[in-house]
């Protein structure tokens, strides 16, 4: 992509915008953080500290788990909207995101997205152990220099960007053992299948805007999706059997295994409806079904556990 192309569409405004007020830009920062992508992995990770502490953890490691965490996934979101920050101004669903907007420099962005991957890595360095710490800096790694580059390169991108997504509730595991067992990589294989799921379904919906940026997602690089739905239905067939191995481990009860079961089945319920129909209303259906996965699982695990 040349140098004169990348600045097409700031260049195709009218206008230039408005300067942003002192609170405009503190939300402009704020932004940058993903809160959504930021819960999603904070709840993994409580996932992996509360299965391995068997519902004991101690509040104050639990707290400095998750503060750590979230300063490195909001750092990585932050990052990689840096990273990112021309090709999302010719995505219509990212055009508006700080950066493109022209809301905040890309300096100021970069130097946030730094200082908070740093802050995380201490916290948890310093204040949990340096396992954590460790799978943490490598999430980041993983996500921003290995994930981030291929979107742009190859359709492979999903599964690999799927391993750093997966890390979370291993980092959790550490917290609460500062080793890794079978548990934790019971629960990594699930998050990692469960992220197949879950963007296929995104790069669905949104695969026009994919291709408009040059990123090679799946289906922006296929003409009828097959390759695509092929691969969401066998995360969702394997999602279901994979989960609940967490049971065989003694590591989750009835309430665990009832919740697995059900949403499991409704995420492959929903996936064969989206191959049926290659509808955006049945992508839809799998997204948000794939959205409550993980919190409405947390509440059994923390069911069996504390009732």
């Amino acid at each position: 992509m040349s140098a004169g192309r990348s600045t097409d569409w700031a260049e195709s405004r009218s206008e230039p915008p408005a300067k942003p007020t002192a609170g405009g830009v503190v939300l402009a920062f704020a932004r940058l953080l993903k809160i959504r992508i930021v819960f999603m992995v904070l709840v993994s990770c409580s996932i992996g500290l509360i299965l391995a502490s068997g519902g004991h953890a101690a509040p104050a490691l639990m707290a400095e788990t998750l503060l750590g965490t979230a300063l490195l996934a909001g750092g990585a979101c932050a990052l990689n909207q840096y990273q990112e920050r021309e090709w999302d101004g010719r995505m219509e669903r990212t055009r508006s995101r700080p950066l493109p907007a022209g809301l905040i420099p890309a300096q100021p962005a970069l130097v946030f997205s730094a200082g908070l991957v740093l802050a995380g890595v201490a916290v948890l360095a310093l204040r949990v152990n340096l396992l954590t710490a460790s799978l943490g800096l490598l999430t980041v790694v993983l996500y921003n220099f290995v994930y981030t580059p291929l979107k742009r390169r190859t359709w492979l991108n999903t599964p690999v960007g799927a391993i750093p997504g997966a890390i979370p509730p291993m980092m959790g595991w550490a917290a609460a053992t500062n080793h890794l067992t079978a548990g934790a990589w019971f629960l990594f294989a699930m998050v990692f299948l469960w992220q197949h799921v879950h963007f296929y379904a995104i790069a669905w919906l949104f695969r026009d805007d994919y291709r408009r940026a040059g990123f090679r997602m799946l289906p922006a690089v296929e003409a009828n999706g097959d390759r695509t739905f092929h691969q969401l239905l066998f995360a969702a067939s394997a999602l279901l059997p994979v989960s609940l191995l967490l049971a065989g481990l003694g590591l989750a009860g009835p309430a665990y295994v009832c919740g697995a079961v059900i949403l499991g089945t409704g995420m492959l319920a929903a996936g064969i409806g989206l191959y049926r129909s290659r509808s955006l209303r049945a992508a839809q259906v799998v997204m948000f079904a794939s959205i409550w996965y993980l919190p409405v699982l947390l509440g059994m695990i923390i069911l069996d556990l504390y009732l």
